[in-house]
């Protein structure tokens, strides 16, 4: 939607334009997109025009918007949240007005946010003739506890605020995890009655695991955090007395993907670029996970030099290297020397 409204000209959008989605979070998310677009293109204090069920708005108001020229902007712009909950009156005056007035829509766009289009099309049939249907039942923020409340609207699921903080705890900042995890949660309380999430279903089900204590020991090292990384190793080999080499190998893959990105971000003009084809090529993620990466190594990229990202992408080939040679190694001193190593190369002047 966001991207559709700013690939179009003013001139170029539809007179109607019906919004569907089961997430009331996603609807008033898409409310603040259209905004957003039409802030610098019409004069939004007398051009612009949002009502839900609840306002005490009346079809003398709507009439009087929508049919008062404006001198100011190309086009009036209304929107409806929860459409399909205001009063009768209201749907049935927007019809009439659509129907009875040739020019409307070179004068004014009406955005319909609603949960059931097959009811305001009932309604409106011109809002199917004429306009665009958007309808939107996945998740759609890229941060992950919006990404979870519009999850959990969508799919009637209640978490409590300790199951929502234990969740995104057990799963770091890892969204593949969390796509993986929550799926498993919703299949676990999807024909309960009431869906309810609690602190003791998320630790029966989500466990903190492995994967996340890499990303969180991975996401210590690019903020230069290097206290905190080694703090993460007694929990990274929990249950080990000796090293696991393929474990060893993922963290150094990992960093090392992290600071290549890096090295794309702060040695290209377009690196952003070059960062995201990086990482298609190399993880099997959604695009929308690839911005979060992306977003979360710009701001560790702008701790480190481009000497130092040279000098820490060779310090891991040596370490992997190291690794790769010997069938076994100490899991704690491997770990506790590569941190070290990598500290002492961003500690250098």
């Amino acid at each position: 939607m966001e991207k559709f409204l700013k690939n179009k000209n003013l001139e170029e959008l539809k007179p109607i334009y019906l919004i569907e989605s089961r997430s009331e979070k996603i609807i008033d998310k898409k409310i603040k997109e259209i905004k957003n677009y039409f802030r610098t293109k019409i004069d939004a204090v007398s051009d612009f025009k949002s009502i839900d069920e609840n306002d005490d708005v009346t079809v003398n108001d709507l009439f009087n918007f929508l049919s008062t020229p404006s001198f100011f902007s190309l086009r009036k712009v209304l929107t409806v949240k929860n459409a399909d909950k205001v009063s009768r009156d209201i749907l049935s005056f927007l019809s009439d007005y659509i129907k009875t007035n040739p020019g409307f829509g070179k004068n004014s766009i009406i955005f319909l946010c609603c949960s059931n289009s097959r009811k305001i099309i009932s309604m409106i049939p011109e809002a199917g003739a004429r306009g665009e249907l958007i309808k939107i039942d996945k998740a759609i923020s890229e941060d992950l506890k919006k990404r979870l409340a519009e999850k959990n609207d969508l799919n009637k699921v209640r978490f409590t605020p300790n199951a929502v903080n234990l969740f995104l705890e057990n799963i770091g900042e890892d969204p593949i995890l969390f796509e993986n995890e929550y799926e498993k949660i919703l299949s676990n309380v999807y024909f309960d009655d009431k869906r309810i999430v609690n602190e003791e279903k998320i630790k029966s089900l989500v466990s903190r695991s492995t994967e996340s204590t890499i990303f969180e020991l991975i996401d210590n090292i690019g903020g230069k955090h290097f206290p905190g990384a080694v703090n993460m190793i007694p929990d990274l080999i929990q249950g080990s007395s000796s090293a696991d080499n393929t474990l060893l190998i993922t963290v150094i893959s990992n960093l090392y993907r992290m600071f290549k990105v890096m090295l794309y971000l702060k040695s290209e003009k377009d690196g952003t670029d070059s960062a995201a084809k990086y990482l298609q090529k190399n993880i099997n993620a959604k695009p929308y996970f690839i911005n979060i990466i992306i977003r979360k190594y710009q701001g560790f990229e702008k701790k480190y030099s481009y000497d130092e990202l040279i000098r820490v992408l060779d310090c891991l080939n040596e370490f992997d290297i190291k690794i790769k040679s010997k069938s076994s190694f100490s899991a704690k001193v491997y770990l506790n020397s590569l941190i070290l190593n990598l500290q002492l190369i961003t500690d250098k002047k």
